[in-house]
């Protein structure tokens, strides 16, 4: 059983050292996908050997190059109306990544929407089974995995894993896309965010019940042999938290959760994690507010947040149960 903790970094913040004494991160190409000269930037990390090696990352921090769509909603649509979506080409991005030389590469895939009917449904899955299929076979090809399998499934040389995100419109549908990823991918991504915020009709707290019957299937189907990344996974209830991890504690998985909200908590709006003994919400207060915080820089918050989620998490895998 172990849990990691990923926070969302731009290269920034990665040359201001918001590296040291994290788990990992992830860093979204669109920091410098949609600038002037973007591949400027990904031939200059190429050439120093990739981001870690560029911004002198120790080998135990976790790297994983996220993956973007583009999505072009004009400011008079409304929420849930249509939306155009660009997805980059396959083999493109998977180029880029490589050029990075992350530890783990997530590969691109096409989200649901409310709106899909079934046949929209079925297409989206097949072009996400094409994108992991094609670059997994591409990968391959190019010497940077071995065809060769142990008998868990794991390829037994891989320059780099793969994360496979899981989409569904029902529970079991995760876990039959799971059963796919695990095949080729090492890592299984489960998109918590999107379910949170798209499963319409529900209270949050049937929502989080959803999301509970989601990662069962999912646990069911890889066990402990795939880590599971809970991709946007909200961190304000400490009793969801405590549920899933009892969830993976009882299949001894490896869960690695995403916190995104920490780096922007910290850096933009100068705010120390909390939490409120009233309702077991963790929040976050300016720190004003905070004895003795007026002088902390961003990133002195952002190391004391980290290490609070962290003792939080710690806590909570001691005393989680189902």
């Amino acid at each position: 059983m172990d849990i990691k903790l990923f926070h969302d970094l731009s290269p920034q913040e990665l040359g201001s050292n918001y590296f040291k004494g994290i788990d990992g991160f992830f860093m979204s190409p669109i920091w410098w996908l949609l600038k002037p000269k973007a591949y400027d930037f990904v031939t200059n990390i190429w050439q120093k050997g990739g981001i870690k090696k560029a911004y002198n990352i120790p080998d135990d921090v976790l790297y994983i190059q996220g993956a973007d769509r583009i999505l072009e909603r004009p400011k008079d649509v409304k929420e849930g109306e249509p939306y155009q979506m660009f997805i980059r080409p396959t083999i493109s991005a998977l180029k880029e990544a490589v050029c990075l030389n992350p530890d783990i590469i997530q590969l691109l895939d096409v989200p649901l929407d409310d709106n899909d009917t079934e046949k929209k449904i079925v297409e989206k899955i097949a072009i996400n089974h094409d994108i992991v299929e094609r670059s997994a076979k591409w990968l391959i090809e190019n010497k940077y995995r071995s065809s060769d399998r142990y008998k868990n499934g794991i390829h037994k040389f891989s320059k780099f894993m793969l994360l496979g995100v899981c989409h569904g419109d029902l529970p079991d549908i995760y876990a039959e896309e799971a059963k796919f990823m695990k095949d080729h991918c090492e890592i299984i991504g489960i998109p918590i965010a999107g379910l949170l915020s798209r499963v319409k009709g529900l209270d949050m707290r049937q929502r989080y019940d959803y999301v509970f019957q989601v990662v069962g299937k999912v646990l069911d189907e890889v066990g402990n042999t795939r880590p599971l990344q809970m991709m946007g996974y909200g961190l304000s209830k400490i009793t969801e938290l405590s549920r899933i991890v009892g969830l993976a504690k009882k299949y001894d998985a490896t869960i690695w959760f995403e916190s995104s909200t920490i780096i922007r908590s910290s850096v933009h709006a100068r705010k120390l994690l909390s939490i409120n003994p009233l309702t077991d919400d963790i929040d976050y207060v300016n720190i004003a507010r905070v004895e003795g915080a007026d002088d902390m820089s961003p990133q002195e918050i952002f190391v004391e947040n980290n290490q609070t989620l962290k003792g939080i998490i710690t806590q909570t895998l001691k005393h989680a149960s189902l």
